[in-house]
C-alpha cells in the first residue's frame, strides 16, 4: 500500500540550509579549521585543508605568553565624535526660539536699610536701632528729660545723650527741657527766702529770680526777747549802752555817758546831763535836764516807733512800743 509513495523532496532545500548553519557554527568554533565550499559542488560544504592545518597540534606548554595575549585594541574604530549642535532628530519646527527664551528672574531685592527709631531689625542683621553699627552716631531717644543730643552708641548698643543739671534756687525754679538749657520760672516777688544771716535784714525774692536782703526798720529787735538789742541804720546795737544811739535810733549823747534801768517794768534810757538843758536840748528841742538825765516832753523827741513815757517823779523816757 506504501510501496507507490512517491519520495518528498519539499525538504531537501531545508536539508541544504541546516548544512550551511552547521558549517558556519563549526568556522566560528574552530579557527584554526577554516572550512570552504566547493563552489562546484552540489552546494555541500567541504572542509579545506592546507598546509598549515595538516600540522600537528603544538603542546600547551610550548605556548608563550605573548602568543596568549589578545591583540591590541584597533584605535580605528573609535566611535564618531559627536556633534551636539546637530539635532539627532528633526525638530518640525518645535524647537525653541532662542530669542523667546524666558529671561531669568531678577536677583531679590537688597534688604532695606537700617530704621534706627522703630525697634525692629529691618536690615536682617540681627541687630535693631542702636545695637546696629549701622546706626552709629544716628540721632535718638534715650528717654531722659535732663540729656539733649542723644546718639546711638554701638558700643554697648545704647543711646546716650550729653547731661544737663538744672538746679532750682529759693526764688528760681529750673526745670529740663530736653534741649541744651534749663526752663527758668522766677518764684513770686516778696516770697521768703533763706536768712543770710543778718539779723537786721528780711530775705524776700525780687521775682527776678534772685533772693534780695532788705534792712529792716529801726528800732526792730535783733536780739530775740531781748529788749535792748535794736536795729538802727542796718546794725544790731544795745541802746542801753550805745551813746550813739541812746534809748534809740539816732538818739546821741553829745559824748556823755548813756545810762539805763527800769522803773518796775518800763525802761528808762536817757544820756546824762548836768543841770543845763541846753546840753539835753542838742539832741531835740522838746528835751530839758532834770535829775541830772535828759527828759523828753514829747513823742517827737524820741526816735522813729518810740513814745516818750511820762514817769511821776522821775525823768521821762523815751520806749519802744
Amino acid at each position: 500500500m506504501h510501496a507507490n509513495r512517491r519520495p518528498n523532496t519539499a525538504n531537501r532545500p531545508l536539508l541544504g540550509l541546516g548544512l550551511l548553519l552547521l558549517a558556519g557554527c563549526q568556522a566560528l568554533i574552530d579557527v584554526d579549521h577554516p572550512l570552504s565550499f566547493d563552489a562546484g559542488g552540489a552546494g555541500s560544504p567541504t572542509a579545506d585543508v592546507g598546509a598549515d592545518a595538516r600540522k600537528p597540534p603544538v603542546p600547551a606548554d610550548a605556548v608563550s605568553g605573548d602568543a596568549l595575549r589578545p591583540p591590541p585594541p584597533d584605535l580605528s574604530l573609535r566611535p564618531p565624535e559627536l556633534d551636539f549642535e546637530t539635532p539627532l532628530l528633526p525638530d518640525h519646527g518645535l524647537r525653541p526660539d532662542p530669542s523667546d527664551a524666558r529671561p531669568p528672574p531678577p536677583p531679590p531685592p537688597p534688604p532695606p536699610d537700617e530704621d534706627c527709631h522703630d525697634t525692629v531689625d529691618n536690615d536682617l542683621d540681627l541687630l535693631a536701632d542702636c545695637a546696629d553699627p549701622d546706626c552709629a552716631d544716628e540721632p535718638c531717644d534715650d528717654g531722659e528729660v535732663c540729656t539733649y543730643d542723644d546718639r546711638c552708641d554701638p558700643g554697648p548698643g545704647t543711646c546716650r545723650g550729653t547731661t544737663l543739671t538744672c538746679e532750682s534756687t529759693p526764688c528760681m525754679l529750673r526745670g529740663c527741657t530736653g534741649g541744651p538749657a534749663c526752663a527758668e520760672t522766677p518764684v513770686e516777688a516778696n516770697s521768703p527766702c533763706p536768712d543770710d544771716g543778718d539779723p537786721c535784714t528780711t530775705d524776700r525774692c525780687d521775682g527776678a529770680g534772685a533772693c534780695v536782703p532788705e534792712r529792716r526798720p529801726d528800732g526792730a529787735q535783733c536780739g530775740g526777747e531781748l529788749y535792748e538789742l535794736r536795729c538802727c541804720s542796718g546794725a544790731c546795737v544795745d541802746v542801753f549802752t550805745d551813746a550813739a544811739n541812746c534809748g534809740g535810733c539816732g538818739i546821741s549823747c553829745g559824748g556823755r555817758a548813756c545810762v539805763a534801768d527800769f522803773v518796775g517794768v518800763i525802761p528808762r534810757v536817757s544820756c546824762r546831763c548836768q543841770g543845763s538843758n541846753a546840753q539835753c536840748q542838742a539832741i531835740h528841742p522838746d528835751y530839758t535836764c532834770y535829775q541830772n538825765r535828759c527828759n523828753c516832753l514829747s513823742d517827737a523827741a524820741c526816735g522813729d516807733g518810740m513814745t516818750c513815757v511820762n514817769i511821776t517823779n522821775s525823768p521821762n523816757s523815751c520806749v519802744f512800743p
